[in-house]
């Protein structure tokens, strides 16, 4: 059981980054990259994974904030499962133990 709670929590947290950074993604202003020859635009959440501009247009990706970002996900994923499992093992004590029926 607290298995598949970790691997709920990992499913839950990389779906929330993926979603956050598409969003980011979709955000990226594509359309001033012709205005501004030595601007720089990125995207990439929690980290920049992804960069393009300057005056002889490079375009990269970011190791290092696809490491923060994959290091950050797999924290939360971690640290979610230890919520869920506290919380779930919580409730199933409680519901084991029944109404209390000790003497007043």
């Amino acid at each position: 059981m607290r298995s598949k709670l970790y691997l709920i929590a990992f499913l839950i947290v990389f779906a929330v980054f993926g979603a956050a950074n598409y969003y980011s993604y979709a955000r990226m202003p594509k359309n001033d990259w012709g205005l501004c020859d030595d601007c720089f635009i990125s995207f990439g959440f929690p980290f920049a994974v992804w960069i393009a501009g300057g005056f002889a247009g490079t375009r990269s990706f970011l190791w290092y904030g696809i490491i923060g970002d994959l290091a950050i996900a797999i924290l939360c994923g971690i640290v979610l499962g230890w919520v869920l499992s506290k919380v779930l093992s919580r409730g199933a004590t409680l519901e084991t133990r029944g109404p209390n029926t000790g003497a007043a």
